[in-house]
């Protein structure tokens, strides 16, 4: 059945096709599609591609592969914490130095200010101010710390309790990125666990309590999260920056770093890697030079006691034989028997044998002394052998021991023979020939010629034991050897040449990740990475729920 249109000899009606809707031809209501030049028009729905996450949201839980959930509380803990420990750790690194060089300035400068006006600050006031700034640096990295156990704890009980694979797109890193990391991480655990073992051993010891554990801990996380932070945040701003953002960072920003890093855990790690070695160095020094003191010692006694014993018995030995001439003879009195002048001659005889044997008595007991003495100074090397906790346990018996040697070798050098026989000497200087009680002074003046005699001849005997003495004072000029207790910090700086080895493992541990940095800063890696971080800012910013 044709229509009115058709027997008028009309085109049959039929829907414009798409290529003719600009046409303006008359198209009934409901027989074609809309007229895309109207206000309401949007276009043809055509099909949109799916991202994996919408396709893994659509199948559910119950489906295979990776899905994202629906948030749970779990999830949004997290999600915050994330957010929360992201905006800290972008932000704090920027100003963790700053502060620390703050702090230490307004340390210094109470310093100097109170040394200015008379009150110094005392080392246990100034080490309190340390603890305390440190341990407030410490706690704000302890709370961050659990802030991202906290989180990741959170995610994985996310994971636990639901069972289902969270989506997260992982970029893979380059290799030598990779290894900085590792590296780094390395040397701040290394680094913090001999500042830890530094600080235990030098500064405290374990009658203190829980000091001997906690503050050596604090310093040693301090140390860690320092050295790892800062060398981090180094590489990255170094890997990201222009040519004048290098120079700044290396010729400002890495020495500063550097230098605190020295002070924190470089010189804690010789501590704790060769503090021992070096006062242990030190002691082992001034024992020798206690056991060379002592030998010389010894043989200048020998010397002395093998020249002065006999010239004491010789000298008894001559008065005893004046005495005998006397009495046979009459050699000084011209009057031959027993009398007040043989007498005379038989005291000091027996006067000078008598400190012969004094000097032989000394002798022994010396010699006994400084065997005891190289007993106790080989026991001192003996013990110098430990290490740790051990050595440090018995330093102080040790130094106590040592001063106690060091006296007793300035007691054997003080109690020279030569004193001794000097002071002999001037008593028998002091005794004078026919005294009144002897016999009469009638007698005494007609003797005027006999005294003279016997005072020659004993003045000129002791005159020879004088001289003689004379002589062996210019060679006995040894004086004992002084013994410092040295702090392990001194130590090392004054033996560094025999600790070198710790010297070079800490700064290598601790300096070592600067390498890397000085790489980064001239290798062109600054494009790859400026996309890589772009193309994840992309991932972030247009699919949040990838990153939940």
């Amino acid at each position: 059945m044709q229509s009115s249109f058709q027997r008028m000899g009309a085109a049959p009606l039929r829907a414009a096709p798409d290529e003719g809707r600009s046409s303006g031809r008359f198209v009934p209501p409901g027989g074609g599609r809309p007229d895309p030049q109207a206000r309401d028009y949007f276009g043809p729905s055509g099909p949109y591609p799916e991202v994996p996450f919408q396709a893994a949201y659509a199948a559910g839980p119950e489906a295979e592969g990776p899905s994202v959930l629906r948030t749970t509380p779990f999830q949004s803990v997290g999600r915050t914490l994330r957010d929360s420990m992201r905006y800290l750790f972008e932000t704090h690194a920027r100003y963790l130095t700053l502060a620390l060089l703050l702090f230490m300035g307004v340390a210094g400068a109470l310093l100097v200010l109170g040394w200015a006006r008379g009150f110094p600050i005392t080392s246990s006031e100034a080490w309190s101010i340390l603890i305390l700034g440190y341990g407030a640096v410490g706690f704000l990295l302890a709370f961050l710390i659990s802030l991202v156990v906290l989180h990741w704890l959170t995610v994985w009980l996310s994971k636990t309790l639901t069972g289902a694979r969270l989506f997260r797109p992982t970029p893979r890193k380059p290799l030598g990125e990779r290894l900085f990391f590792l590296v780094t991480f390395i040397a701040s655990v290394w680094g913090g666990y001999t500042s830890y073992y530094g600080f235990q051993i030098v500064f405290f010891s374990p009658e203190e309590g829980i000091r001997y554990w906690l503050v050596p801990l604090l310093a040693g996380l301090i140390a860690c999260s320092f050295v790892f932070t800062f060398w981090v945040t180094l590489f990255e701003r170094m890997e990201m920056s222009s040519l004048w953002q290098k120079l700044v960072l290396l010729l400002i920003i890495a020495p500063a770093g550097a230098a605190i890093i020295f002070g924190m855990s470089t010189a804690t790690g010789v501590l704790g890697i060769g503090g021992d070695a070096a006062i242990t160095y030190h002691m082992r020094l001034s024992v020798d030079a206690m056991q060379d003191t002592l030998n010389d010692i010894r043989q200048e006694r020998d010397r002395e006691y093998d020249r002065l014993i006999p010239i004491m018995t010789q000298t008894a030995q001559r008065f005893e034989r004046l005495a005998d001439e006397e009495e046979r003879r009459g050699t000084l009195t011209q009057a031959a028997g027993a009398g007040a002048v043989s007498n005379y001659l038989r005291d000091l005889g027996r006067q000078a044998e008598a400190t012969a044997r004094d000097l032989e008595e000394q002798r022994r007991v010396e010699t006994l002394n400084m065997i005891e003495l190289n007993d106790n100074m080989r026991k001192l090397r003996e013990a110098f052998g430990n290490r740790g906790r051990k050595f440090r346990a018995q330093l102080e018996t040790l130094v106590r021991d040592m001063n106690a040697v060091q006296s007793e070798i300035g007691k054997v050098i003080g109690a020279s023979p030569l004193d001794l026989v000097r002071f002999q000497v001037a008593s028998m200087r002091g005794i004078r020939p026919l005294t009144p009680s002897s016999v009469n002074r009638a007698f005494a003046d007609s003797q005027k010629e006999v005294m003279a005699n016997l005072e020659g001849e004993k003045n000129s005997t002791l005159s020879e034991i004088e001289r003689s003495l004379q002589q062996l004072q210019k060679e006995a000029s040894r004086k004992p050897p002084g013994f410092m207790v040295m702090h392990d910090l001194e130590a090392i700086v004054v033996y560094w040449r025999q600790v070198w080895l710790s010297w070079a493992i800490s700064i290598a541990v601790d300096m070592g990740p600067f390498l890397w940095i000085l790489v980064a800063a001239v290798m062109p890696m600054g494009n790859y990475l400026q996309s890589q971080k772009a193309e994840e800012a992309w991932i972030e910013n247009n699919y949040p729920e990838a990153q939940a």
